[in-house]
């Protein structure tokens, strides 16, 4: 005889009677030399499983947009009733029953929650590639994450350290990632506005704070021991990607400047530099060709860092199935290897748009390392320099075309502006 949940029951012995509550065991009544006994049993554990196979999360199972697909739930132990709750990787629900039914349209993740009337819960989850005829950009905004964070990888991930999935638009991104370490390699997003490095809690900013086109979750890439293929397309004959944009990141730009004890800082006499390099590949994984995208270049007097988003444009590598980046660099065993990225397969925003003329008036140059110049200028002007987390470091005020020294300052990015009655005029530099 089995009891269940929330139930009452009123047993015998000797002429004694007993009311007994079932609160969260079942009870099995039995009897032993003629008394009534009571064995507890606890509930076996929730179990549940996908009627799917997500490889190794990297080779996923391929649908075409429009196509119907079915996921179905086998679940064990605790207590029926069962509730089912469907979520996507965009936080949208998308059903409430075993088995989910619907229309592919993009690249996404599919986890089922469960939970059992004794109150226990189980998830897993499934990833779906979808081949579509028109690309959808990535531009990250559509994952939710709350504001000032990041996402290292699926804090619900069943194998910690073994390859998952994220997707943004018709894009599939490879992750990795374990939770017990706080590790996590080839693809995350953030959307930290702050651009300064004090640790690798801080190791998703970027130089520019926030994604490109003032959009708020922009890409991170962690190219060491990862696999950084992006997935476009399973398509026979591949897609044309536009282009993407890119920038810098803090961890990066930071030991540049000034070494992290495990990097040198760079230097001139070395020639330092590093570049990110984004590779078109075949079905087969084939490098069919590559764009190189500078990111740091000490080789000249004027070091160059880029300090804002910048568009790539990814036309030259033809039809591909797969993006991949990498880096190359002096410090190639040193330097963190992390970029940043945002709108994966965006137009060129400058296609097809006349190049206005430049214009007349004051402007600015980092003449060389600690020296401003201020050319154009035949009245008065004014100069405020401010740190990338907008905090005014110094101002200078002077007459006609000239210098300054910004000697004073300390190593790092800056933003320098001045304004005078020719005009005004910004520009990012850098003070070693």
């Amino acid at each position: 005889m089995s009891f269940r949940l929330g139930s009452f029951y009123v047993c015998e012995l000797n002429n004694n009677y007993f009311k007994i509550e079932i609160m969260n065991r079942i009870f099995t009544l039995f009897c032993v030399a003629g008394a009534l006994c009571l064995s507890a049993k606890a509930a076996d554990p929730l179990m549940v499983m996908l009627d799917w196979d997500n490889g190794d999360n990297r080779d996923l199972p391929v649908f075409q947009a429009g196509e119907s697909l079915t996921i179905e739930a086998y679940v064990s132990g605790g207590e029926e009733p069962y509730a089912y709750r469907w979520v996507t990787s965009k936080g949208e629900e998308v059903g409430t029953e075993a088995t989910l039914s619907i229309t592919a349209t993009v690249p996404e993740a599919y986890r089922l929650f469960v939970t059992s009337a004794d109150g226990q819960s189980a998830t897993d989850k499934a990833n779906v590639f979808v081949n579509v005829e028109e690309m959808a950009v990535a531009t990250f905004d559509d994952l939710p994450l709350e504001d000032e964070s990041a996402w290292p990888g699926d804090k619900l991930v069943e194998d910690p350290g073994a390859y998952d999935a994220l997707f943004s638009g018709s894009f599939h991104f490879t992750n990795s990632y374990m939770p017990e370490y706080n590790y996590w390699c080839g693809y995350s997003f953030a959307n930290e506005k702050a651009t300064t490095f004090d640790g690798l809690q801080h190791q998703h900013r970027n130089v520019v704070g926030g994604g490109a086109e003032e959009t708020a979750n922009y890409g991170v890439t962690f190219m060491d021991y990862a696999d950084t293929r992006i997935y476009v397309t399973h398509a026979e004959e591949g897609l044309v990607v536009p282009g993407m944009y890119v920038t810098n990141s803090a961890y990066l730009v930071n030991s540049a400047l000034n070494g992290d004890g495990f990097c040198p800082k760079f230097t001139h006499d070395d020639k330092d530099y590093y570049k990110l390099v984004i590779q078109g590949l075949n079905e087969e994984n084939e490098v069919i060709g590559k764009v190189e995208v500078m990111l740091i270049d000490f080789s000249e007097e004027e070091p160059y860092i880029l300090s804002e988003w910048k568009y790539v444009d990814l036309t030259s590598l033809g039809k591909v199935h797969r993006l991949r980046l990498d880096r190359e660099s002096t410090k190639q065993a040193y330097a963190p290897a992390y970029a940043c990225i945002d709108q994966v397969g965006a137009k060129n925003p400058g296609a097809g748009i006349e190049a206005p003329a430049v214009a007349s008036g004051i402007r600015l140059t980092a003449a060389a390392d600690g020296i401003l110049s201020v050319v154009g200028a035949d009245g008065s002007w004014r100069i405020e320099i401010y740190s990338t987390d907008g905090v005014a470091r110094a101002s200078y005020n002077g007459h006609g075309a000239t210098t300054v020294s910004t000697a004073a300052l300390a190593a790092g990015l800056y933003i320098a502006r001045v304004v005078s009655e020719d005009g005004e005029a910004t520009l990012r530099f850098v003070r070693r």
